[in-house]
């Protein structure tokens, strides 16, 4: 057998600047500003992301009538993000007509701060059965513990009077075990059929909205539980001559399914649990090449996802309705590809290419009217040509050819 251990740890960090002004006034907030008469309003974010990563894995050599893996991983994580909103001249015009200065303390009218540290643990292990030449039976486990700790700062600092800092400091721990089996037979000696039946989990957290202050929200939108599915999925993968494809059937049961929302007092974006959700459809492809000079490639997806149970708030009202179509989800998508290269003499080559993706029309979000919208399906064409020499090449490509706007939420 062979153990492997692997450690890993990364910073990421970033900041930006967006122009919020629009949101301001289409959300009809400038009213809380007297009208400011030239609103220009930014918001500054910044988050990062560190954490620490460890895994030990042995895996046995194949060629037996067994082959196992097992391991055990850890991950400690900790994130920060933050918003910082601004009213840019907002003081100095109110200090100027107002007569009251010490009403106002600066430009800034949103000030967000969240810290979370989230730890996992878990053990892992796979054994595969080599019943015969051509069909193998494989069965695993995954045993995980997880912890997050998580702390949110927030407060409307513009107003003196209005300011009421709130932090809100919320724990949470899960621990389970995840199953997996699966069968594969090879038909012929390109050919296999296989069938998989696995787990998959993602954790829940805190929204950590304030429950206390001028900016208080219902108890019950604190927390979102982890949400699990059942996948199913059967499939045949090969090759016949110079065309290679694969074709797969899939269902997937979701049970508590995480989905985004807005709470009703002042509208912080949350997470919350809905009912049941279910998918199913067809993944297919085929690649091939006819002449030594042309490649083509297609692909083919139909995806049925909808709510299985009505998604309801946590104070009891129906978001959305039992049927409703889960969100950024296109009925069907097609991807296209095809590329000829032509020989120009000694190692001098021109290869042309264009490739094309096409997905159906989706809905933005679950809930009312102003965030559930349909999102026309949309088409996009690239096309590229490189000429290569030895070990250089220069490319010419146009991304996005016919410029559809391409629009996913």
């Amino acid at each position: 057998a062979t153990l492997t251990s692997s450690t890993s740890h990364y910073e990421h960090k970033g900041t930006s600047v967006s122009e919020n002004t629009g949101f301001y006034a289409q959300a009809g907030f400038l009213s809380f500003y007297y009208n400011y008469p030239r609103p220009m309003a930014s918001a500054v974010r910044n988050y990062s992301d560190t954490a620490t990563i460890q895994e030990l894995r042995l895996v046995s050599k194949t060629g037996g009538d067994f082959d196992y893996v097992v391991g055990a991983y850890y991950n400690d994580d900790a994130l920060m993000s933050s918003q910082g909103s601004y009213l840019r001249g907002f003081k100095r015009w109110w200090d100027i007509w107002s007569g009251a200065p010490s009403a106002v303390a600066s430009d800034q009218d949103f000030k967000y701060r969240r810290h979370e540290d989230f730890t996992d643990k878990a053990v892992f292990g796979e054994l595969t059965w080599h019943a015969s030449d051509s069909l193998s039976l494989t069965g695993g486990v995954r045993w995980f513990d997880n912890k997050a700790v998580n702390n949110t700062f927030i407060d409307v600092p513009l107003y003196t009077s209005f300011s009421q800092p709130v932090t809100a400091r919320f724990e949470s721990s899960e621990s389970r075990a995840l199953f997996k089996g699966n069968l594969a037979w090879k038909f012929s000696d390109k050919g296999l059929f296989y069938a998989t039946v696995s787990e998959g989990y993602r954790r829940g957290g805190s929204n950590a909205v304030p429950l206390s202050g001028n900016f208080a929200e219902d108890p019950r939108w604190q927390i979102y539980k982890s949400d699990a599915v059942v996948n199913y999925e059967a499939g045949i993968k090969g090759r016949r001559g110079t065309i290679t494809y694969d074709a797969a059937l899939f269902y997937v049961d979701w049970k508590d399914i995480q989905l985004n929302t807005a709470t009703p007092n002042w509208g912080f974006y949350v997470v919350q649990n809905g009912g049941k959700a279910r998918t199913f459809g067809l993944e297919s492809s085929i690649d091939g090449r006819p002449t030594d000079a042309l490649h083509y490639a297609i692909g083919y997806t139909y995806t049925d996802a909808a709510l299985s149970a009505a998604v309801v708030s946590p104070l009891g009202a129906v978001l959305a309705a039992d049927g409703s179509k889960l969100p950024g989800t296109p009925k069907q998508a097609v991807t296209l590809a095809g590329d000829y290269t032509w020989k120009l003499g000694g190692d001098l080559r021109l290869v042309a290419r264009a490739s094309g993706y096409y997905q159906s029309s989706t809905r933005n979000a679950i809930g009312g009217a102003k965030f559930n919208t349909r999102l026309s399906g949309f088409l996009i064409w690239n096309a590229s040509t490189s000429l290569s020499k030895g070990p250089l090449t220069g490319t010419l490509f146009i991304k996005n050819l016919f410029n559809d706007p391409g629009v996913t939420g």
